[in-house]
Parts: structure tokens; C-alpha cells; sequence
């Protein structure tokens, strides 16, 4: 059966249970990771509208739907969000993924002019009208290291959510305005909850970052004023020689230089009212 229609907080503990079951056996550990995120006041549940089949009480195929606020091409926007697609591997081959995405879309399609998703299968998509959009990194040759910044803990979580509800969009070609479910649900998934936040003492502004080799991936900029880059590059505490940035940086170094991202790391698709954007880049804490 269908289970489809209802936002997530109308469906009982036991749908989630099973439905998690279902995602730990895709993505190992997905559960125990959405319960990290909930210890920092962020529950997957209250954002998603679940397209499930359920039989027996065992779900088979997912799809989940997020509202997602955007600032487009210096609009803000609303769109449809696809995330979380899946089948169980037992249950392949009887269309029930294909159910699942064609309920979702005909609910989004009565609600909303765009969806987005992002995918390793592109292929599978383009049967219901998703076209690939290239997105970007954009790449600086700066240097830093020994800040002030440490990495958040638990007990930062009323401030981290403050300051995600206040941000302001880091770019006005295309960035989050989430008011924080969507980056502490990725920093979760992505296993760097709570320490992939850098908190700044004494300042309004949290830092998304890592730190790979000599080079410091920002993956977003947190603050209701957006700090000047010098500011947010003095703040980092490890050693850096170069800087790729996750999100657009027109607000923050427009010289930066744009490099397309490799198929093979996945791709972005839309379905609806694109607009032609210049190069764009989309942070892995605000996919889904």
C-alpha cells in the first residue's frame, strides 16, 4: 500500500521505525546519525512528506520531499526537494520506486513550479523530465591557519540553531535560506556532527568547514550579516594553502575560480522553471 500525503509528523513512531530500518539497510548507520542531529534540537521527521509502501508493516520504497527555501538568481524561491529515494533490494523490480516518485511528483507538480534533487543515477530520472544542471567549486589560492575558531559541541546546539535561523545567503546566484534542518541533517548524515561547525568566540557567525591536506573546504558561512573573508579566513584554526569553496562566493571572494565537479561525484537535476545561472556551486550541506 501507498502511504503518501500526510507531512511527516502525522505518521507514528512505528512508520519511522520501519522506514528507517529500510534506509539503515541502503546507507549503514543512516538511523544513528538522524539521532544526532535530534540531540541538536533537529528531527528529520518534521520536515519530510514520506511517499512510502509499506506491506506488513516492512516499508519497501521511500521517496521523501522537502520544502526547500532558496535564494535564486537574487530571488527567493520555494521548491521541491527530492531526497532519500529508495528501495528495498528484495523488493526490486515490482515498480514500487517508480510509484513512490510518480506520487511525489504529482504532488509537487500541484504545489510547486521546481524540483531539484541530486544523484549518482541521472539516467533514472530523466524518464520523468530531470534535466542535469553542471554545477561547480570555486577555487582560491589563499592562506591561514592558527584562528580563534573551535569546533562546536553539543551543548552549543541553541546557538548553532539561532544563528542558522537568522543566516543570510552566502550568494545571490543560488543559495540556502534553510533555517538550519537541512545543514545539521547533512553534517550528520555526513558524520561530522557536532565538530564540523566551528563556532567563533564572540561573534555572530559559524563557519562550515574541513580541512583536507593544505586545503581548507568552506562549505558555508552562517551569520544574519555575512563576516568579510578575511574575517572568516583569520578565524580558522588549522593550516591552509588554498581554499575550496563548497558554496558560490560572490558575496565573499568573487575571484575565485570556478571548476566544474566530475559526473562521478554526482549530479544536480531539476525538473521545472530553471533559470539560466552563471557558474554555480552546491554545498554538501545543502543537499539532499
Amino acid at each position: 500500500m501507498l502511504h503518501h500525503g500526510r507531512p511527516g509528523p502525522d505518521y507514528d513512531a512505528s512508520f519511522w521505525q520501519a522506514l528507517h530500518r529500510l534506509q539503515d539497510r541502503i546507507w549503514p548507520q543512516m538511523s544513528a546519525r538522524i539521532e544526532t542531529a535530534r540531540k541538536l534540537g533537529v528531527h528529520w521527521e518534521a520536515e519530510t512528506m514520506p511517499f512510502a509502501w509499506v506491506e506488513e508493516g516492512r516499508v519497501l520504497a521511500h521517496v521523501g520531499v522537502i520544502a526547500h527555501p532558496l535564494r535564486l538568481l537574487g530571488e527567493d524561491r520555494v521548491v521541491a526537494g527530492i531526497h532519500a529515494v529508495c528501495v528495498d533490494p528484495e523488493a526490486r523490480g515490482r515498480g514500487l520506486g517508480r510509484r513512490c516518485i510518480e506520487a511525489a511528483l504529482a504532488w509537487i507538480d500541484e504545489r510547486f513550479d521546481l524540483a531539484k534533487l541530486s544523484t549518482a543515477i541521472p539516467a533514472y530520472y530523466s524518464r520523468w523530465g530531470f534535466a542535469v544542471v553542471p554545477t561547480h567549486r570555486f577555487i582560491a589560492h589563499r592562506s591561514g591557519g592558527g584562528g580563534p575558531a573551535q569546533p562546536a559541541m553539543l551543548d552549543d546546539a541553541a546557538r548553532i540553531r539561532a544563528l542558522l535561523s537568522a543566516r543570510t545567503p552566502t550568494s545571490n546566484v543560488y543559495a540556502t535560506r534553510d533555517p538550519g534542518w537541512l545543514p545539521i541533517i547533512d553534517l550528520a548524515l555526513q558524520g561530522r556532527l557536532p565538530d564540523g561547525v566551528l563556532m567563533v568566540p564572540e561573534r555572530d557567525f559559524l563557519i562550515l568547514a574541513r580541512q583536507r591536506e593544505d586545503t581548507l573546504h568552506l562549505d558555508d558561512v552562517v551569520g544574519p550579516e555575512l563576516p568579510a573573508l578575511e574575517e572568516v579566513l583569520a578565524s580558522i584554526p588549522f593550516r591552509f594553502e588554498r581554499v575550496i569553496y563548497g558554496f558560490t562566493p560572490d558575496r565573499l571572494d568573487p575571484a575565485a575560480l570556478a571548476e566544474p565537479v566530475p559526473h562521478e561525484e554526482g549530479v544536480m537535476q531539476v525538473r521545472g522553471a530553471w533559470p539560466k545561472l552563471p557558474p554555480f556551486a552546491v554545498s554538501p550541506v545543502w543537499e539532499h
